[in-house]
């Protein structure tokens, strides 16, 4: 394995140890299979971890969209938005964040920002022990360029979140796989 390789899983592993899974039960509670919409946002490489994640979340049986698609249906009260935001103040992502929360639907967020404006306005947060863009140091410093540390244990939690959800809903791969597109 590559010296760089084992740098990347080190630093995965040392930030996924680190974070203290406050307000996770709380996260996971808002997901639910009632009829309820979910949309998923991120800005840039956190927007394709998201976009994963409400990939996974439609083979669990779940209604869910990234939000910039064309095809995210009317939300409204009772709908939850699920924001992935390493700074938790990206411009773009704060005011959807906050026209969401006039409309009445709940915010669920993943962060690794505990003084974000986002954690203001979301019903439930997360916060991954990783520096963001608005870090001045950190507990779980990077060699990576930017925020790709936060980017890569975004990914990995909401993987995890999936088994839970799982475990949750009484769901299966091979239940997921029922799901899943057949056409690719």
């Amino acid at each position: 394995m590559s010296n760089s390789l084992e740098k990347v899983i080190t630093e995965i592993s040392t930030a996924i140890q680190g974070t203290h899974l406050e307000g996770y039960s709380e996260f996971l509670s808002t997901i639910n299979k009632d009829g309820s919409k979910i949309v998923c946002t991120g800005a840039g490489r956190v927007g394709l971890a998201m976009r994963g994640f409400a990939m996974r979340l439609n083979h669990l049986g779940i209604n869910a969209h990234f939000l910039g698609e064309t095809i995210v249906p009317h939300t409204g009260p009772g709908d939850l938005l699920i924001v992935g935001s390493g700074s938790g103040s990206t411009g773009s992502i704060l005011k959807l964040a906050e026209i969401a929360k006039t409309k009445g639907i709940k915010i669920a967020l993943v962060t690794s920002s505990k003084s974000s404006p986002m954690r203001n306005l979301a019903d439930a947060s997360v916060v991954l022990n990783t520096p963001n863009k608005s870090s001045k140091g950190s507990e779980t410093p990077s060699i990576q360029p930017m925020t790709t540390l936060f980017e890569q244990t975004l990914a990995i939690f909401l993987d995890s979140v999936v088994l839970d959800l799982m475990e949750k809903f009484g769901e299966t791969t091979e239940s997921m796989w029922g799901r899943h597109n057949v056409i690719e």
